[in-house]
């Protein structure tokens, strides 16, 4: 390291310390790429690169003043859905081939549950755009909200049970199946989905009852609003024998599988059903 090299504490030090315009430039790029980066890994999961839990109130903010700003108001249809995915069977991967290959089951799991939704802005994309007049919602997020669990959340105009399934479907079809783990290993994975319709008018109501300060400042209370309903409903896809969609209704408190995955994973879980029944209970 140079004899002249510093280290400064503070972007205030340097300004102090700077000689030309070019160097106090430089120091604010610095500093704002530095709080960036720091910013993106407190909201990113280091293995699979994607938004984690503290990211999810954070996106739900970003849509409503985005809307707000313009002036807009949602219908009071409005909404979108939460979907809680839970990986069947992930310890089993961890204990029969090793942590090694549940790192690259989850990387796998990640890049597919990415590439079902509008993960990123593409006007083009209209196979899995939910159009929503102009309000400018570009894109789902999909995040890892610790081990094996993931969330969706996907904006929607209206709470619409057939376009509830087609999503379902389409996630479970693109996202399950036969993942190659490395070495010759491979693993048929597959998925319990918890689905909810939450409508903007429910979220900006719960909001007004806690003041105007944002959603990110309410993590006991958002939590439980936002992912009771789908984390109750994706406990019921596991227990009622994995690999489905269960859909949670607020009315009657209950839940309904709208969707049973049959595709190439199909033996191997109906394989596993079997042995939980003989064994007298199902593993997570």
């Amino acid at each position: 390291m140079p004899d002249n090299f510093h280290i400064y504490d503070s972007e205030s030090e340097f300004a102090r310390n700077a000689k030309t315009i070019p160097q106090l430039l430089e120091s604010a790029k610095f500093f704002r790429e530095l709080s960036e980066h720091y910013r993106n890994m407190a909201l990113s999961d280091e293995l699979t690169g994607l938004p984690n839990r503290h990211a999810t109130a954070a996106y739900i903010d970003g849509i409503l003043s985005t809307v707000h700003q313009h002036g807009r108001h949602f219908g009071i249809a409005d909404g979108f859905l939460i979907i809680a995915c839970d990986i069947d069977k992930f310890k089993s991967i961890n204990d029969t081939m090793g942590h090694d290959a549940g790192d690259a089951a989850l990387t796998e799991f990640a890049r597919r549950l990415g590439g079902s939704v509008r993960s990123k802005a593409d006007p083009d994309n209209h196979q899995n755009r939910r159009q929503y007049d102009g309000y400018g919602i570009e894109t789902d997020l999909v995040a890892r909200h610790g081990g094996e669990e993931f969330l969706l959340i996907l904006p929607m105009p209206r709470k619409d049970n057939m376009n509830i399934y087609e999503v379902s479907c389409r996630i479970q079809e693109r996202v399950c199946g036969v993942y190659e783990l490395g070495e010759g290993r491979s693993w048929p994975m597959s998925m319990s989905m918890g689905i909810d319709f939450i409508s903007w008018y429910e979220l900006e109501k719960f909001i007004s009852e806690f003041g105007n300060d944002s959603l990110t400042s309410k993590s006991t209370q958002m939590h439980k609003f936002l992912f009771d309903g789908a984390d109750g409903a994706s406990y019921e896809a596991k227990n009622t024998g994995r690999a489905r969609s269960c859909l949670w209704h607020k009315t009657t408190r209950k839940t309904d599988t709208i969707y049973v995955y049959g595709g190439p994973v199909s033996g191997a879980v109906m394989e596993s059903r079997a042995q939980d029944a003989a064994l007298g209970g199902l593993q997570s």
